[in-house]
């Protein structure tokens, strides 16, 4: 049964949800929720794909993040990784920085499981920084360190600075 379950997480992992929804009921194993995916109009094949939870209508929208020549932050993140919500926290509490980060950073949940209904209630709570999941992966490579939190300051493509982990106090 273990190798059964690891082989239904990894498809979820993959972000391929057809497959895993067909394997599952095949092998009858429960599988968590997975919404069903939208398009942005705009999507391209080229960039940064993400997964972004739309709250409103519980799904997932395909799009890509748009890379101007201003800094853009993304935050690999984890729903369960008590230094990302204080994180999370700190910034919300910050009026200058939570309006800041809501403009210019991305939280980022690499692949693995969804744990969906708790993301869509962590973005419900905290709209500045709010969780999405990256979508083709290979798309990602600058992504070299996925502890969370780890901050990549990406500025016309290019990493210019990452910092990792997040003090408690602050």
């Amino acid at each position: 049964i273990a190798l059964r379950e690891r082989l239904l997480e990894s498809l979820v992992g993959f972000r391929d949800f057809e497959r895993a929804r067909s394997y599952a009921a095949k092998a009858r194993i429960p599988l968590e929720r997975i919404p069903q995916i939208e398009d942005s109009l705009n999507i391209s094949k080229d960039g940064l794909s993400i997964l972004r939870v739309d709250t409103e209508k519980e799904v997932l929208l395909r799009e890509n993040v748009d890379l101007d020549n201003q800094v853009h932050i993304f935050v690999v993140s984890f729903i369960g990784c008590t230094f990302s919500r204080h994180a999370a926290d700190a910034i919300e509490r910050h009026e200058l920085l939570r309006n800041w980060m809501k403009k210019r950073s991305t939280w980022i949940i690499t692949p693995g499981l969804l744990y969906f209904d708790d993301v869509l209630a962590w973005n419900r709570r905290h709209p500045s920084t709010a969780f999405s999941y990256v979508d083709k992966m290979e798309s990602w490579r600058f992504l070299d360190d996925l502890s969370t939190p780890t901050f990549y300051f990406v500025k016309q493509g290019k990493v210019i600075l990452k910092l990792k982990g997040w003090a408690d106090d602050l």
